[in-house]
């Protein structure tokens, strides 16, 4: 009776490994291309620093502009107002107009990024598999806005 239990024992453990892998569903995986993510990401990074690079260098010309405007107006119409104020005030107002245009930049820049990332690192086809897999299950997902 004893052998018979050890002996059992023995096929379960044995077995184990061998029903786990059977038990686990294979799926192919695609291989993540990190060092392709990396330089995505640092392109990334470059863009979106020479662009708040050229912003700054806008604002700063555009500030320069005021204030020389300023300026030219105090001593046109001999105004008491500080010409560095009011180039101050008139140099945010462009800039708030101009911040909206700047904010749709950065958002086509991150989506752009981000197909980038989708594209070189296989991600994009493992989306595609996944989306097969719930299709075949009947499972539909809402369309991409």
């Amino acid at each position: 009776m004893r052998l018979l239990y050890v002996t059992g024992l023995a096929l379960i453990l044995l077995a184990a490994p061998l029903l786990d892998a059977l038990a686990q569903q294979t799926y192919p995986q695609m291989p993540i291309n990190m060092e392709e993510l990396q330089k995505v990401q640092t392109e990334y990074q470059e863009l979106k620093k020479q662009k708040e690079q050229e912003r700054k260098a806008l604002t700063d010309r555009i500030a320069a502009e005021e204030v020389d405007r300023a300026k030219k107006e105090q001593v046109a119409t001999g105004s008491a107002h500080d010409p560095y104020a009011v180039a101050e005030m008139r140099t945010r107002e462009r800039v708030q107009r101009l911040t909206p245009e700047w904010e749709k930049e950065d958002r086509e820049l991150e989506v752009q990024m981000h197909q980038k990332m989708m594209q070189n690192s296989g991600m994009g086809d493992m989306h595609k598999m996944q989306q097969e897999m719930m299709k075949s299950y009947g499972y539909t997902t809402p369309p991409a806005k």
